[in-house]
């Protein structure tokens, strides 16, 4: 965007390096996302105040390359990134139908609450909104992954003075198809509870992945309850009653 486009991707399934700028189909195998169109990685100026470390509009490939020092061999220090240190940031999971996100303005709000919460600047709102929706082109049915972080720092839980947040956005190919009845577990694991991170989405997803570790495909989703025994949640979905046709 405007210019700024630095460094370079790898693609994972053959190894070839995608220069920016380039575009290239990659098909995932069976039961996977289908084709992807990755089509770019930038670094720029775009949000009034606030860098934007790295942004990715399209997918991010399955794999990484290695890392060698904390550097990997697009030169960046991801591992200074706050994010893959501490869970330090937001994101939002968001449907794509004939192009368009869905309940935007919805996600858009808990996406700021977070950052609230968390103490991040926020992000541009015309600016975020024009990014996903280019990851969202020519989609008739995906689904769209938001993350806003702290950004980098160096060594230390305490962040730099002026944070510099990094977005990225995801796109994948198509949304899940309906099953049916689901088989449900009753994890064993329990919710952590802290008020302040309630109702937001921060990055980090430790409880999920604890939860999700405890079965393999004997379930297809897993109720999990918090500390007082109460059902709140599936590991990757939200729980709803009916009764007498009321929601």
């Amino acid at each position: 965007d405007g210019g700024h486009r630095v460094g370079i991707g790898r693609v994972a399934a053959g190894g070839d390096l995608l220069r920016i700028g380039e575009a290239v189909a990659v098909g995932v195998g069976e039961g996977g996302i289908g084709s992807v169109h990755v089509h770019l990685v930038a670094v720029g100026e775009s949000v009034p105040g606030h860098r934007i470390g790295e942004v990715l509009d399209g997918v991010v490939l399955p794999e990484r390359p290695q890392a060698v020092g904390g550097q990997d061999d697009t030169g960046q220090d991801w591992l200074a990134e706050r994010a893959c240190q501490y869970g330090d940031g937001v994101f939002e999971t968001l449907a794509v139908i004939d192009g368009q996100p869905c309940l935007w303005s919805r996600h858009l709000q808990r996406l700021e609450l977070g950052c609230v919460r968390l103490g991040l600047p926020l992000p541009d709102r015309d600016e975020l909104r024009a990014r996903v929706e280019r990851a969202c082109t020519n989609r008739d049915r995906a689904t769209v992954r938001l993350i806003w972080t702290a950004g980098r720092s160096t060594r230390g839980y305490r962040r730099v003075s002026a944070a510099r947040p990094t977005c990225a956005v995801q796109c994948f190919g198509g949304l899940p198809a309906p099953t049916g009845t689901w088989r449900l577990g009753l994890c064993e694991h329990r919710l952590s509870e802290n008020p302040r991170l309630a109702g937001i989405k921060h990055l980090n997803r430790l409880d999920q992945v604890l939860a999700r570790a405890e079965w393999n495909d004997e379930y297809d989703e897993g109720l999990m309850c918090g500390l007082d025994g109460r059902v709140v949640c599936g590991t990757m979905s939200n729980l709803f009653f009916e009764r007498d046709g009321q929601l």
